[in-house]
């Protein structure tokens, strides 16, 4: 029997996974995808059962190749049920959650929809920044890895959902960027709010359009 697990992630936590993965079961065949082409290259591999795991990956991995997981595929989201979907941790900080983490679920057709496996949550300060809720929403998800990967790495072990659901709207890069867009009748309680969520580590990306033209919000270095 050839058990093969595919890992899609990004470059800096593709060594140290797959390295975590191999040590816990030197049995398991680990293939490592980047993007979708190496994906479909990954599934082609022979393979008598599988598992996919995708760790903090914003690639939308297609139902077929879902459908080829007969041991699960598993997405680790880096966010609370609360907020599904891109860039949660704008939206997180723009609502100023009270609390922020990380979910493990299944895979399924619809973008972090699945069924939950497990979630870490930690408290919020008031005021957090987007920065803060990210770095706060990676840090859970490194550990909720280290929860389960025992059973991740031995493909004959079930994962079962623990019963939690999602909730709220499914945030889209196009949520992000008409928030970026400031009405003309902003008061400084919503600007606050827009900045701590929407603004990037480069002033401008918050503005308002007035009479064909686009002004950006900067900080007045000079007050």
């Amino acid at each position: 029997m050839t058990d093969r697990l595919i890992l899609l992630t990004g470059p800096e936590e593709m060594p140290v996974l797959s390295a975590r993965l191999s040590d816990l079961n030197p049995d398991l065949l680990i293939s490592t995808a980047l993007d979708l082409p190496s994906l479909e290259a990954a599934f082609q591999q022979p393979a008598t059962r599988r598992r996919l795991i995708a760790f903090s990956t914003g690639i939308i991995v297609p139902a077929r190749l879902l459908a080829l997981c007969d041991r699960g595929a598993i997405n680790f989201h880096p966010g609370t049920p609360e907020y599904p979907g891109n860039q949660i941790a704008a939206f997180a900080a723009y609502d100023g959650a009270t609390e922020f983490g990380a979910t493990a679920h299944f895979m399924a057709r619809e973008v972090d929809s699945g069924p939950i496996i497990s979630v870490r949550r930690e408290a919020m300060p008031p005021g957090g920044t987007r920065t803060d809720y990210a770095l706060t929403g990676y840090k859970n998800l490194v550990f909720l890895f280290n929860d389960l990967e025992g059973k991740l790495a031995r493909l004959n072990e079930e994962i079962t959902p623990n019963g939690e659901v999602w909730s709220g709207p499914v945030w889209k890069l196009s949520d992000l960027d008409r928030m970026r867009r400031l009405p003309r009748d902003v008061d400084a309680g919503e600007l606050a709010r827009r900045l701590r969520g929407f603004e990037d580590s480069e002033p401008g990306s918050l503005h308002v359009d007035l009479f064909g033209f686009r002004f950006r919000i900067c900080p007045d270095n000079n007050s």
